[in-house]
């Protein structure tokens, strides 16, 4: 609900927040974006899977230099669960 009060309040431009992060980066294709479209909850296929992964927000956006794809999975006092490394060094392989 955070995230979407966040969204609706920037009027059709990226969150403050966000902003302030991509033009931080350093990376000049994440410098002065404009937000195209946002859509909540958008869903994508993982290979092998049987369920559907959802980013809370997929932001299109474009800049000087062109297109960018903005995914943000919105996290409210919550982790996001263990790291990569951590969860490789418990696997099994078959």
């Amino acid at each position: 609900m955070t995230a979407a009060a966040s969204w609706e309040a920037a009027g059709g431009e990226l969150p403050p927040e966000i902003s302030v992060l991509l033009n931080s980066s350093g990376v000049d294709a994440l410098e002065n974006l404009k937000l195209s479209v946002a859509i909540p909850e958008w869903e994508t296929e993982l290979e092998g899977g049987i369920t559907t992964s959802k980013t809370d927000v997929l932001a299109l956006c474009r800049n000087e230099i062109g297109l960018c794809v903005v995914a943000v999975e919105a996290k409210v006092n919550e982790d996001f669960g263990p790291l990569v490394e951590a969860k490789r060094n418990g696997a099994t392989i078959p």
